[in-house]
């Protein structure tokens, strides 16, 4: 199975966050860029993360941190404690909040502009999967 460069990642997160002709959500964002390369359909991948946007719909568990989590899993690195570390790391991070209504109160509190706030979460998930996938041997 042929890999991606970290950055080819990063650089396809970004084409998919800035796709004009359709929605993504943040869990798209991150699982997408993975999704062929691991023999995901890109297209089942993104109904697979229609209901993980806004915090699975609710403001709960930030879009971004559960598509790290799925790229991890489609990747063969979701394990428990890969996962406690990554949701660990990610609340360091974020003044402790994993869910997106706290993620965007904070966010708005400091001023900034929601997409790019989320956009950087998104971002951020990427460059944690290409690093664990670096760290196991597999980038």
């Amino acid at each position: 199975m042929m890999r991606r460069a970290m950055s080819s990642h990063l650089e396809r997160a970004v084409e998919v966050r800035n796709d004009p002709t359709r929605h993504h959500n943040c869990a798209q964002g991150v699982l997408v860029p993975f999704a062929e390369e691991c023999g995901l359909d890109e297209e089942l991948a993104y109904r697979l993360c229609s209901g993980f946007g806004g915090g699975m719909c609710s403001g709960r568990t930030c879009g971004a941190l559960v598509g790290t989590i799925m790229a991890l899993g489609l990747e063969g690195h979701a394990d428990r404690t890969t996962v406690a570390a990554v949701m660990r790391e990610f609340a360091q991070r974020h003044d402790g909040c994993t869910d997106c209504r706290d993620l965007l109160r904070v966010s708005h509190e400091r001023g900034e502009i929601k997409k790019k706030h989320c956009d950087g979460l998104v971002y951020e998930g990427v460059k944690t999967v290409d690093r664990i996938m670096a760290e196991a041997g597999h980038r």
